[in-house]
């Protein structure tokens, strides 16, 4: 009787203690893994964003007026800093996908796989945003100028609709890169800006 329950008791308590026993060398390897992740991603980030800032990135977006829209959009003003941010985020991801593999974690696993298939969709995004934003600044100036060449009465304003017309329109090409569904909004822009360019044509 007393060994039948001695055996109740321990038996559990050993399968217990042998998953714990198990599950120590891979919790130990999904830290080194997240630990190593960390200084990989820390090192890469800095070494983006040292040769983005020789490369001049910020001081040509910030005369292409990229920087004060990634301002207003809550990104801050310095590019070099947002891709060193995506950067950071995308390779350390992909050491947590591996520590959460190790450590049999599926969901996480699954979870973690998706948000790094979005990062680069993000920065695809986000070049759409920024080539936008400075090809909006220079048909701004163009259409200005031109208009004010042929006495056009509004010009500056035709100039401002032109551009704000043009990031409306990456917009929509920037959330299609993140698999947003904008069928029906960007058919009808595009209508509106043909009608657009053809009424200037005309003028």
């Amino acid at each position: 009787m007393l060994n039948q329950l001695g055996s109740l008791f321990i038996e559990p308590f050993k399968n217990v203690l042998g998953r714990i026993i198990e599950f120590i060398p891979a919790m130990v390897g999904a830290v080194l893994i997240l630990v190593i992740g960390v200084l990989i991603a820390n090192l890469l980030k800095r070494l983006i964003e040292k040769v983005l800032v020789i490369s001049k990135l910020d001081t040509m977006s910030e005369k292409m007026g990229v920087s004060d829209f990634t301002y207003k959009i809550g990104f801050g003003r310095s590019l070099a800093v947002i891709f060193g941010f995506l950067v950071y985020w995308l390779v350390f991801l992909v050491f947590i996908l591996s520590a959460a593999e190790l450590m049999k974690f599926t969901v996480v696993s699954e979870l973690l796989n998706h948000f790094i298939l979005f990062i680069p969709r993000l920065i695809a995004s986000i070049f759409v945003l920024v080539v936008g934003i400075i090809v909006g600044n220079f048909l701004d100036n163009l259409v200005a100028k031109v208009s004010e060449a042929n006495k056009i009465e509004g010009s500056s304003k035709l100039g401002k609709i032109t551009k704000a017309v043009i990031i409306i329109f990456a917009s929509i090409i920037s959330l299609e890169q993140l698999k947003i569904g904008t069928l029906i909004v960007s058919d009808t822009l595009r209508i509106v800006l043909a009608s657009f360019a053809i009424a200037i044509g005309i003028a």
